[in-house]
């Protein structure tokens, strides 16, 4: 029994002292053809001149999703979530109302969607996140 708990204890001890090495998102239909796309990982890389990457929520705006949130200038179907420390804490997928045919699907049916606005599109939204973004 003490030989499985400090095994527990030992694969737990090096789960969490691993480190994310990259971050990468995918388009494309072989995703083992180049498709893979490094994303910043903190807020200093979003923030880097050149990186495409600009603020649109904080922790503290009060708004619907928790963390900071950044989208892509010209992407803006990806959004990546970032806690205060300045780490990154999810991601969320966007559509646009204007491309959804409710006829078709009704996404408001569907709690992993969730209707809000970005500036002036309204929008659904999927959120994923990998930590506690507070």
């Amino acid at each position: 029994m003490v030989n499985v708990l400090s095994l527990a204890c030992l694969v737990a001890s090096a789960t969490a002292a691993q480190k994310w090495p990259g971050l990468r998102t995918t388009f494309g239909i072989n995703p083992f053809g180049g498709f893979f796309h490094p994303q910043p990982r903190t807020i200093a890389e979003a923030e880097a001149e050149g990186s495409g990457w600009h603020k649109i929520g904080s922790c503290g705006d009060g708004g619907k999703f928790l963390g900071n949130r950044y989208i892509e200038q010209f992407g803006h179907s990806l959004i990546l979530i970032f806690d205060d420390a300045g780490y990154i804490a999810g991601s969320q997928s966007m559509v646009r109302t204007l491309y959804v045919d409710d006829s078709l699907v009704d996404l408001n049916a569907h709690p992993a969607y969730q209707l809000d606005y970005l500036g002036d599109w309204e929008a659904y939204f999927t959120t994923a996140y990998f930590v506690d973004p507070e």
